[in-house]
């Protein structure tokens, strides 16, 4: 007769212990991802499982363990978010799951009280983002058992671009100019409106140097994650993606231009795709604007708490 253990949660916030470590990443590789016809990914976030939410402010990540095994993970970080009414701290949830076996909801209870616990002191407000067509959704499962309800606030568009190995015979410039740090943030807080974070600190998670990018009409940044968050085929392979963060624009030719760029300059690196977001309301406008690129479009719902709808919300792609 097998012993039932208890459920116990975890607070992480340096790196995990070798044998939580192997428990994570045996609970990451559960979740998998459509990738074009017949394919599929995960999710690996190496040896430093917080490092992901971590690059984008104070962090803590929680986790439910029952006998060597995660049952939930529920990622935070504390952010200061810009709204059109002044700036604010938001508790950013940035990572939820919990696992497929039946009667895992104690333990996704579990954790979600220890998050609130540590994020309500800290945060006025809070919010997640949700791929479109994710079976459950936080309208579904808060506003009951303590939990804040959390609602619709807004929705981004993700583009997956692929990428080309460059003929530098041909190669085109880029017609962005590389800026300083400052530069570059300066002119994404004057280009964003509605919902905006600044971007974190790319250098924690990208494995190249980040390039700060801008013209007189959009700002970006040029990165990855593959530091803290590397997506791996169902082959074992990597997809090794770039992602273009800090993305803000005046208009459509001006976001159009920085995204054209941006994969040039990623293709130069040998990246395979590029990720960019923004929001949805641009969507079909500025993939118009692109008919060059080879892309796939996605959307994802922003859902929040104690935050209103019907504004814009500028989320970037290297920290969904």
């Amino acid at each position: 007769m097998k012993i039932k253990t208890r459920n116990r949660v975890i607070t992480l916030d340096p790196p995990p212990s070798p044998p939580l470590q192997s428990a994570l990443a045996k609970f990451e590789q559960q979740f998998t991802y459509p990738l074009g016809a017949g394919g599929s990914f995960s999710v690996e976030h190496g040896l430093d499982y917080s490092g992901f939410c971590r690059a984008m402010g104070a962090a803590r990540s929680f986790i439910v363990e029952n006998d060597n095994q995660v049952k939930a993970v529920i990622g935070t970080s504390i952010r200061t978010m810009v709204t059109p009414e002044g700036e604010l701290q938001a508790a950013y949830i940035c990572d939820l799951k919990t696992s497929p076996e039946a009667n895992c909801g104690r333990a996704l209870l579990s954790c979600m009280h220890s998050a609130l616990a540590w994020c309500k002191p800290q945060a006025q407000a809070a919010y997640g983002v949700v791929m479109d067509g994710t079976a459950a959704n936080p309208a579904i499962y808060s506003g009951r058992l303590g939990i804040p309800h959390f609602t619709a606030a807004g929705k981004v568009a993700v583009l997956q671009i692929a990428l080309r190995a460059p003929n530098t015979g041909s190669a085109c410039k880029p017609e962005v100019e590389i800026v300083s740090e400052a530069a570059a943030r300066a002119q994404f807080a004057r280009l964003a409106g509605g919902f905006h974070c600044p971007s974190g600190s790319p250098q924690e998670r990208s494995q190249i140097s980040p390039l700060w990018l801008a013209t007189t009409g959009a700002s970006g940044c040029l990165e990855d994650t593959r530091k803290v968050k590397r997506l791996v085929k169902n082959d074992g392979s990597e997809i090794v993606a770039a992602h273009l963060s800090n993305f803000a624009y005046s208009d459509v030719n001006a976001a159009a231009l920085m995204i054209n760029s941006a994969a040039t300059l990623a293709a130069l690196q040998h990246f395979q795709c590029l990720f960019v977001s923004f929001p949805w309301q641009d969507c079909q406008s500025i993939v118009q604007a692109l008919p060059a690129l080879n892309m796939l479009v996605a959307s994802a719902t922003v859902y929040a708490h104690a935050l209103t709808a019907g504004n814009p919300w500028f989320v970037h792609s290297s920290e969904i």
